[in-house]
């Protein structure tokens, strides 16, 4: 790759093809620049989409695995309850054999 030779002082040109070079030089520049740019802007956008997807997902998991924590909790009561149920009903039991 050759690196192109940039007039030293395009002030002192007396015509316009050192500044039209220069220009030329620095437009090509410029819409590399802005290529690549824009590339990185979409990479940008596709992750923060994938982000985003994942995030829902992740909040619709922890709101299914809530809803099923809470409905095992409402249908199975604490061990200290169910405890004494169980022991009510083998105190009837045994009551009722004698």
């Amino acid at each position: 790759m050759t690196i192109p030779r940039i007039p030293a002082d395009l002030s002192a040109a007396e015509d316009a093809a050192p500044l039209a070079y220069w220009r030329g030089h620095m437009d090509a520049k410029m819409e590399d620049l802005t290529s690549r740019v824009g590339s990185i802007e979409i990479k940008v956008d596709k992750i923060l989409s994938d982000v985003g997807e994942i995030v829902s997902k992740m909040n619709a998991k922890d709101a299914t695995e809530a809803q099923a924590k809470s409905a095992f909790r409402w249908l199975v009561p604490d061990s200290a309850a169910l405890l004494a149920i169980v022991g009510a009903a083998v105190a009837i039991v045994l009551v009722l054999i004698k």
